[in-house]
């Protein structure tokens, strides 16, 4: 991971792109959110947020997400998006 504490957890990373870059409310990153697309209520994130948040995701963690991540809706919730950044990391 690039410059983040050593003991800040995947999960808190992932929020904090959310809520800084995409503007997600906070209230909205608990675990029974965790598997609504985030294209639907209650986050209704665009394709262009979404691309954004992939870009931003890889940068903040220094990984490249392969597409095979990407198929069939693999980066879509909140849930996906976390289990896809911790293997990301295990494989760097």
């Amino acid at each position: 991971m690039t410059d983040n504490a050593p003991n800040t957890s995947v999960e808190q990373l992932v929020f904090t792109v959310l809520k800084d870059k995409l503007n997600i409310d906070e209230n909205l990153l608990g675990e029974k959110y965790w598997n609504i697309p985030l294209t639907c209520e209650p986050f209704n994130c665009s394709s262009v947020n979404m691309v954004y948040l992939l870009l931003e995701i890889e940068k903040k963690f220094g990984v490249r997400i392969h597409e095979k991540y990407l198929q069939e809706y693999g980066f879509s919730t909140l849930g996906k998006i976390i289990h896809i950044v911790k293997e990301c990391i295990v494989c760097r």
